[in-house]
């Protein structure tokens, strides 16, 4: 479906591939917001695994805003996280991570894949899931505001509050706290969740931690 001009949707709420869309007139993430959140993530993953790399032209499979990394470290499987700001607009985003039997970047018409990340079989030859899954089946955003919490109208009404410019400074103090979560949900559930998949699906052997 072709959106007015200036439209875009602002909310999404998928459950394994149902979606619940609001549409409004609305900007992607803010510059300043976006910039501290790709260097810092960028920081704290390498601080984590240094095995992961950007990956600066990952293919059609991947839009033009996600920022990809590969872990290409294993003989027989190719391990990716992804940063990919909301693509429906707001100052939000997720954080997906899979991996290929194939060697390669996962290339998935749909992501996330469907299938719960807990249920999920070893047979699978691709699969890619978000960080935010893993703790909450139902959550799908990492949200800078507190739009998640709102009803309908009084999140039209915090996204116009919250689409306002903002300095570097300014956007510092909004993603602290944020950023804060994410890198201990990515360091204590997301790379280990890899682990377990390295070990389920090619070793069957016990976690050795070198995601």
């Amino acid at each position: 479906m072709r959106l007015p001009t200036g439209w875009s949707p602002v909310f999404q709420n998928w459950s394994y591939g149902s979606e619940i869309s609001f549409f409004w007139p609305f900007k992607n993430m803010r510059t300043e917001l976006l910039k501290v959140l790709r260097k810092s993530f960028e920081k704290e993953l390498t601080r984590l695994s240094g095995h992961f790399v950007r990956v600066t032209k990952p293919g059609m499979y991947y839009w033009r805003d996600e920022w990809v990394f590969e872990n290409n470290q294993h003989p027989k499987i190719t391990f990716v996280i992804i940063l990919s700001p909301n693509p429906n607009g707001s100052d939000s985003f997720s954080v997906e991570l899979g991996w290929s039997k194939k060697k390669r970047l996962p290339e998935l018409s749909k992501r996330p894949s469907s299938i719960n990340p807990r249920t999920v079989e070893g047979d699978l030859e691709e699969y890619v899931t978000r960080l935010s899954y893993l703790k909450n089946p139902t959550s799908d955003f990492y949200y800078f505001n507190s739009a998640v919490d709102l009803c309908v109208e009084d999140l039209i009404s915090d996204l116009i509050k919250n689409s306002s410019p903002i300095s570097g400074e300014q956007a510092q103090l909004i993603a602290r706290p944020v950023l804060k979560i994410l890198i201990n949900d990515l360091e204590h559930i997301g790379l280990r969740y890899l682990d377990e998949c390295c070990d389920f699906i090619v070793d069957g052997s016990i976690s050795n931690g070198n995601l």
